[in-house]
This record gives C-alpha cells, structure tokens and sequence, in this order.
C-alpha cells in the first residue's frame, strides 16, 4: 500500500519579501523598528536557565547588539534642524523650492542622516495627525547607476508600488507618481546617491532635469546625499548653477581630535554607544577610556566606529567574556580606509625591553665573543680549571681573545715559545682563570670572568 505522499512546501511563504528601504512597506518598516534592550540577567537567573533557554537568550543579545540603536551625531541633528526650517519655509512656495544636499566621503554617516531625518519628520507627521493612516509624508529613493530619466521616474513608482508595462510611456509614469504624491501628501523627498548623476554626459544630464521636474510638480522638500557632489560636476553648467542657487550643501565630514573640544565629542560619542551595551562583564567606561585608539583605528568615521563596537559586543557573547577589550577590538575588521588611515595616524607602540644578562664589556669576555644566539655549553666539571671543551668556542677553536692581560707563567716562558703554532695546545695547569667556560647562568665578574662562588684548585695562581 502507497503512503499518500504530503503535500510539496509553500517555496513562496518560505521567501521573506522583496521590501527594502526603497519601498513604501519597507519604508514603514524602519520606521516602525526600534531595537529593544534586553534585559540582563543575574549570576543566579543565567544559572537556571536550560541549555537550550541560554542559547535563546545570548542569541537574543547578539541580534540586538549587531542593530545597536542610532546615536545623535552632529552631522544628524544639522541636518535635521537645516531641512525643517525649509520644510517650513517651502510649505506655501509654488516653484523654486529650497533644498539641502548632504555630501562627504565613504563612511561618514550620509546615508544615516538622510533615513534619520526621514524618520524624524514622518514621526513628527504621525504625531500630529494620529488618525490619518493614509498618508506617506516621505518617500525615499536612491538614484541608479547610467540613470535614465526613466529609470529615475521607475524609482519614484516603485516606492509607491506602481507598476506599469515595460513600453509605458514616461509621461504616463511622471504623472502617476505625481497624482499618487499628491494623493498620500508627500512633503519630503529623499534621494540618496545622487553622485550617480554624471551632468556631463547626456543620459545624466537628462536624468537630472527629470529629478528637477518632480521637484516642481511636487510640493516637498528635496534633500539629496551623496559623495564629494562638489567635486562630481553636479554644480557645473547651467543646469549645475541651479542647483547651487537651490540648494544648501551640508558637509559630512569624519570626527577629528585635534582639540579637547574634538576629543571630548569624540569621547562623548563613544560613551553613548557604550551605554546601549548589554554586557554582563562589561565594565562602564572602559570603551571611553580606549577612546583615542577607536579614533585611530576607525579614522574618525561614524560608519567604521558603529561596526567595531558592534563587533566586539558580538564576539564578546559569542565567547562568553561578556566584556569589550582592546585585544578583541583587535581582531574585529574594518573597512580599508579605516585601515589605511589607521596606519598613517596611530601611534607606534612602545617595544618590549627584552632582559639580558649582566656581562662585562672587556674584549675578553667568552660571552662576547660567541655569536649572537649561541647557547653556553653546560659545565664539565665544577673543578678548576675547566677541561678543553669548556674552554672552547663553538666552532672547536679557543677564542683567541681569551686570555687575560694577567697571564699564566706557563704561556710566558720560553718552553711555550717552543710549540708550533699549528699544533694543538694542551691547558696548563696554571692557565688564569679567564678562559674558564662562563658559569650557567651566564655572568660575568669584572676582567677574570671566573664563577664567583668556584674556589681555586692547589697549585693554581690566585685571580687578580
């Protein structure tokens, strides 16, 4: 008998859906989202809970941590305050309305400070007018690489869910978008990107009047971001002299620590992202107090800071320290600028002194005259004088410079004169002492390198 067979998955339900931040259901999304610290439990509640309940937990803590809430950086509330002041301003302008253009360099928080300040004015909209579930005051949109005036037009319909047959005119797009904002009373326009728009070549520079058309049809503020828009040629022309009477520029630049007053903002930023941790070791002020490496090692740049806070605290429940050092900042990565600048600012850090032996600086010392690295050999006999293989060098040859100035009355008579210079030397009996082998902790007494607590043979001359 055949076992009736189940039923095949929903592939689709399983698909989350295609909803970003350029659309209006992933729009409403961000605004709705606000990361939740969760709460840290005690030595004893951590204890009993199960295996499995402990992993839900500290799975909980990483999700939260790798979204930490957003902190207020001056770049944000600038650009906050700036474009609600011409939101005012602009509120009953027929044409030539003003606008603000946000422009820096990669990582810098521009993409930040424009959704912030989308955020912001929709929940203030929202605030005033509780009831009004229809309305959509912002709409966000990010301009395509090669950008087209239709594909500019597409963006804006997209957001809104408008969809239309790829051989639709884009007359018929321009004033659907339109009607739709006028519908949902739209009152700020967001565009990020906006460097893609090259004014020098033809498809941009239409592309650009068609962003300068909705700006007229629409009654909103436009606020644009994008990278060094100074240097891209957006201000070039006629069209570029426009834009420039138009629109304020509001620079993104990265945190410098030149002054105290840098160094005491920078400071103050870094303890607020530590205040949002939820560690169970973690130590308060221990990430203001490493302030000044996180500057070197992010560059100042909001973007790069976000991420290696946010990766320590990670790494710091994943390996259970629930603590943030600097030796597992070490080991977060970052972006390659804030690498490169990294290298061209940090400080170098001091080398470590390494310890060495007391020993005499004589030319005679049987130390100095080994080669760097070699190990003493340990010590035949603890009578004196030392056999032949103490007295030796590594290579099997006595080092020459061996001898003391005191020498022994064997290697001053006549009878040593005698010996061939090829022939192999026996030690005398009566050698001084400054050819004995160093003793086994390596150290040396003055000029007759003898062990100090080796006594004299009988026979044997005393040390000088």
């Amino acid at each position: 008998m055949n076992k009736p067979s189940l039923p095949a998955p929903d592939m689709a339900a399983e698909v989350p859906p295609d909803n970003p931040l350029t659309t209006k259901e992933g729009w409403r999304h961000f605004i709705g989202h606000e990361p939740v610290p969760p709460r840290l439990l005690t030595a004893g509640g951590r204890a009993a809970l199960s295996p499995q309940e402990r992993m839900r937990e500290d799975e909980r803590r990483r999700e939260y941590h790798a979204d930490l809430p957003m902190v207020n950086t001056p770049v944000i509330r600038k650009v906050t305050a700036t474009s609600r002041l011409l939101i005012q301003l602009n509120r009953n302008q027929i044409s030539a309305r003003r606008g603000v253009i946000l422009s820096g360099g990669s990582g810098t928080g521009k993409t930040t400070a424009l959704t912030q300040l989308g955020r912001a004015h929709e929940l203030a909209v929202r605030k005033r007018h509780p009831r009004d579930a229809n309305r959509l005051p912002v709409v966000y949109v990010t301009v395509p690489p090669a950008a087209t005036p239709k594909m500019l037009a597409m963006e804006f319909a997209r957001f809104f869910g408008l969809t239309f047959p790829s051989r639709a005119d884009i007359t018929d797009v321009v004033d659907a978008v339109c009607a739709t904002a006028a519908h949902v009373r739209v009152d700020l326009v967001l565009v990020d990107e906006i460097h893609n728009l090259t004014l020098t070549t033809r498809s941009g520079a239409e592309a650009s009047d068609q962003l300068k058309y909705f700006a007229e049809r629409l009654p909103a503020t436009f606020a644009y971001a994008g990278m060094e828009v100074e240097s891209k040629g957006l201000f070039a022309g006629t069209r570029g002299r426009q834009i420039a009477g138009r629109f304020v520029v509001i620079p993104a630049t990265p945190f410098t620590h030149a002054t105290t007053e840098d160094q005491e903002s920078w400071r103050a930023l870094v303890g607020t992202l530590e205040s949002t941790l939820r560690l169970n070791h973690h130590t308060p002020g221990t990430l203001a107090g490493l302030s000044e490496y996180l500057f070197h090692r992010t560059g100042g740049m909001i973007g790069s800071l976000s991420q290696l806070i946010r990766g320590g605290a990670v790494l710091a429940v994943e390996d259970g320290t629930e603590r943030i050092t600097e030796e597992l900042l070490d080991i977060v990565p970052v972006d390659y600028a804030a690498e490169q600048s990294n290298k061209r600012t940090a400080p170098a850090k001091p080398a470590r002194k390494r310890r060495r032996a007391a020993c005499c600086t004589s030319a005679g010392c049987p130390i100095r005259s080994r080669p760097p690295g070699t190990r003493f050999p340990p010590p035949t006999s603890a009578a004196w004088p030392p056999s032949t293989a103490s007295t030796s060098t590594t290579s099997g040859h006595r080092s020459p410079s061996a001898r003391s100035p005191a020498a022994c009355a064997a290697s001053s008579s006549p009878n040593a004169s005698q010996h061939s210079p090829d022939a192999p030397s026996t030690p005398s009996p009566a050698r001084c002492p400054s050819s004995a082998a160093p003793s086994p902790i390596g150290r040396c007494s003055g000029t007759s390198h003898r062990p100090a607590a080796t006594a004299a043979t009988p026979g044997t001359p005393a040390a000088k």
